[in-house]
C-alpha cells in the first residue's frame, strides 16, 4: 500500500511541476543603456617618395655596315673614256662576271640638272658624233666606237674629250623575268634591279 501512495504522490507532484513550468514568461525587463562609442583612429602618415635614379650612360655607336651590292642578276660598271684628236674608238675591259647569253646595256653621261645626273642609252648621236658600243662575250672587252654623224670618213675628234659611261650587266634570266622594263631608261633599269650608283 505504501508503494501505491508513493507512486500516487509522485504523479501528483509531477503534474504540479508541469503546470507551473508551462505558465507564461514574466515581463520584459528594462532595456540597458547603450555602451559608449569607441574613439576614431587617426590616419597614418603618407610614405616618403623615393628619389629618382640617375640616367644610364649612352651606348657607343655601332660600326658602319659594309656597302651593299647591286641587285641580284644585274650589276653596274662605271668608267670614263678619253678620246684624243684622230681617235675613232676606245676600249674598256672592266666588265666581269658575265655569261655568254647575258645582256650588257651601255649608257652615256649627258648632263646634270640640280643634283641629278642624266644618262642616255647608247647608241646615241650627240652633236656631230655618233657613239656606238660593242661588247665581246668571249674576251670581256668593250668598245665605244665614234663616227662623224654626217657619215663622212675620218675621226670626229680634233681635240681631247672625256666622257662618262655606265655598262649594266643583266643576267638573261632577269631580262626574261622582267619583259616590261624600258631598258633604254637608266633610272627605270636602276629601280627595277636595285642598282647602286658609284
Amino acid at each position: 500500500m505504501k508503494k501505491i501512495k508513493t507512486v500516487v504522490m509522485l504523479v501528483i507532484l509531477s503534474s504540479i511541476l508541469t503546470t507551473f513550468s508551462c505558465t507564461k514568461e514574466g515581463k520584459q525587463g528594462i532595456a540597458g543603456t547603450n555602451g559608449i562609442n569607441g574613439t576614431v583612429g587617426t590616419n597614418g602618415q603618407d610614405g616618403l617618395s623615393g628619389t629618382n635614379g640617375t640616367n644610364g650612360t649612352n651606348g657607343t655607336n655601332g660600326t658602319n655596315g659594309t656597302d651593299g651590292q647591286d641587285g641580284l642578276g644585274a650589276k653596274t660598271f662605271n668608267f670614263n673614256l678619253t678620246f684624243n684628236a684622230g681617235d675613232t674608238y676606245k676600249t674598256y675591259n672592266g666588265i666581269t662576271g658575265y655569261d655568254a647569253d647575258d645582256v650588257v646595256l651601255f649608257f652615256m653621261y649627258f648632263e646634270t640638272l640640280g643634283t641629278i645626273n642624266y644618262w642616255i642609252s647608247m647608241p646615241v648621236v650627240l652633236g656631230n658624233v655618233s657613239f656606238i658600243p660593242e661588247f665581246s662575250d668571249q674576251t670581256g672587252l668593250s668598245y665605244v666606237n665614234t663616227y662623224k654623224s654626217d657619215g663622212t670618213a675620218g675621226s670626229p675628234w680634233t681635240s681631247t674629250n672625256t666622257f662618262g659611261f655606265k655598262a649594266v650587266l643583266i643576267k638573261s634570266s632577269q631580262i626574261i623575268a622582267n619583259p616590261n622594263i624600258d631598258y633604254t631608261n637608266y633610272y627605270e633599269v636602276k629601280g627595277a634591279f636595285n642598282l647602286k650608283d658609284e
